[in-house]
């Protein structure tokens, strides 16, 4: 048998929008100006454990956007990405 463990970070899907509320706001401070994974990006790295050779276990995946700090949540936009504009 064999088992592999996915560990996605910051992927750009709605779950902040479940958490935080669907608003220009959350998408502003999660989402835009980031370079997320997108859930399609997940589901190929799934797709590429599978497909390994039968005599080949692919035990662990951690998958984090470039500028994600390992361990950690932490996230920063790319140099030079528009920071924001929230209004109240």
């Amino acid at each position: 048998m064999r088992v592999t463990e996915i560990c996605p970070g910051r992927v750009a899907t709605d779950i902040f929008a479940h958490v935080h509320g669907d608003s220009a706001e959350t998408r502003a401070n999660f989402i835009e100006g980031f370079e997320l994974p997108e859930a399609k990006d997940i589901a190929d790295a799934i797709a590429f454990a599978i497909a390994a050779p039968v005599a080949v276990n692919v035990g662990y995946i951690e998958i984090t956007p470039t500028l994600q700090v390992p361990g950690g949540l932490s996230t920063t936009r790319p140099e030079g990405s528009p920071k924001p504009v929230l209004s109240s």
